[in-house]
């Protein structure tokens, strides 16, 4: 606090050799992410805020993003589009493989057991999701109470080792923590309305994707320098490959509800 002053004096400074007044009155939030939005073309990647009734009584306020706006932004991202697994010259059968090596997603049997289904023309691309879910803690302690569940997810033609960079994800959804609710609202759930409750959450976070899975992927132009700068247009395939997370997640995920303990109870 006591160089603040100094800071202040110096972005002064530093605004008027540029002709810049700082404005009287701060300029708001939202206006600057429309500015940025703008400049950046980023429109479609804003979150979305939607209400939806829960069992047991109230109501969810759900953020969500456009699936497929986050994964034009995945396979534009300029670290990454040019070491996609990709047989540009025939997108549908894969690339190459030692069959006695299993590394990379792409070479399981999964992959190419899918690839088969599902690839059924010329320009069809097998490109799997891979997603992960897990509890933030916000509150000290980690105490669950100020928590949420974020839904990511990252391609499987990507390499692995561009998959464990935090900017090789987007993010889907936010699953927000049920608990955290007025008390005259919680004592009226029943036991497994909270597991139908996140179901509904999860239905929302998953409706972009599950449309254009529906309707038999996602039409996408490339373009490739190995092609001699010509465009590559293919049609991706999004099946879910798998989904990270720990064994609590999961069992929420599955539809599952139970106590989890560290306590072995003996009999």
């Amino acid at each position: 606090m006591a160089h603040l002053g100094t800071i202040w004096d110096w972005n002064y400074s530093e605004a008027n050799s540029y002709n810049y007044d700082f404005p009287t009155t701060p300029v708001h939030r939202s206006r600057v992410l429309n500015q940025y939005s703008t400049r950046f073309q980023m429109h479609e990647m804003h979150s979305k805020q939607t209400v939806i009734p829960l069992e047991g009584g109230g109501l969810g306020h759900i953020t969500h993003f456009n699936f497929e706006a986050m994964l034009n932004s995945l396979l534009s991202d300029p670290r990454i589009r040019d070491s996609l697994i990709v047989n540009w010259d025939n997108p549908s059968k894969g690339v190459r493989r030692d069959p006695s090596h299993v590394s990379d997603v792409h070479t399981a049997k999964w992959f190419f057991q899918t690839q088969k289904r599902m690839c059924t023309e010329p320009d069809h691309l097998l490109c799997p999701i891979i997603l992960a879910c897990d509890r933030a803690h916000c509150d000290e302690g980690g105490k669950s109470r100020l928590s949420l569940e974020s839904m990511l997810f990252t391609l499987a033609i990507i390499p692995q080792e561009l998959r464990t960079q935090s900017w090789a994800w987007r993010p889907l959804g936010y699953l927000n923590n049920l608990h955290l609710a007025p008390s005259s609202e919680i004592s009226t759930r029943l036991r497994g309305q909270n597991i139908c409750n996140t179901h509904r959450m999860l239905h929302l976070i998953f409706a972009d994707m599950h449309r254009l899975q529906k309707a038999g992927g996602i039409i996408k132009t490339f373009l490739k320098s190995s092609s001699n700068g010509s465009d590559v247009t293919v049609t991706l395939k999004i099946p879910i490959a798998f989904i990270i997370g720990d064994c609590k997640g999961h069992d929420v995920l599955c539809g599952r509800y139970a106590s989890h303990s560290i306590i072995l109870l003996w009999p």
